[in-house]
């Protein structure tokens, strides 16, 4: 401890639990009443069923280099701290805005200015809360088998972008991540 770092999806697992327990609300719930209603994320949500009637798009995984539409992205209940969001770009917009903000969107606070410092303060092997920190930027990708996404900030030039994709090629998903620095 206090000499390496690894990243673990776990760690959000466990982070979650807490919050569900010091709060006793579901984590759903929670993010929901205290990060998507605040920021105003419309079309941000916990749940496969309501993103589906919300407008999911199609997920799709590549077998033999063909993109084959995949419906059923499993969504193990327990993993939803750690990656299982289901957001729109508008929405992460709002988010990024956050960010880049000092925990405020459209003069409502999310979390403290300080609480936001530290969510961006690298740590070992430059990693914040979440976030890989490089001299002028902050990002943070990932995927499941058939969606994923990549967030970055341009911290010089207060520029966020987000994308969001609905394939996996595992061959080709730093080509994906590269998006959003390009877009910058």
């Amino acid at each position: 401890p206090g000499s390496g770092m690894e990243y673990a999806n776990a760690n959000y697992q466990i982070a979650g639990l807490v919050v569900q327990t010091v709060s006793g609300m579901s984590i759903e719930d929670y993010i929901a009443g205290h990060i998507f209603g605040p920021l105003e994320m419309k079309h941000s949500l916990t749940s496969p069923e309501a993103a589906v009637r919300d407008g999911l798009a199609t997920g799709y995984r590549y077998w033999f280099n063909h993109p084959i539409a995949f419906s059923r992205q499993p969504y193990p209940r327990g993993c939803f701290p750690s990656g299982f969001m289901i957001s729109s770009a508008e929405d992460l917009g709002h988010w990024l805005i956050a960010h880049m903000n000092n925990g405020l969107y459209h003069g409502t606070a999310v979390i403290s200015s300080n609480g936001m410092a530290i969510l961006h303060r690298p740590d070992l092997n430059n990693y914040a809360m979440g976030w890989e920190v490089r001299p002028e930027t902050l990002e943070h990708g990932g995927h499941l088998s058939c969606f994923g996404s990549y967030l970055y900030i341009d911290t010089v030039h207060q520029r966020g972008v987000a994308v969001l994709f609905n394939a996996n090629h595992g061959e080709r998903l730093h080509s994906l991540y590269d998006i959003a620095p390009n877009l910058a």
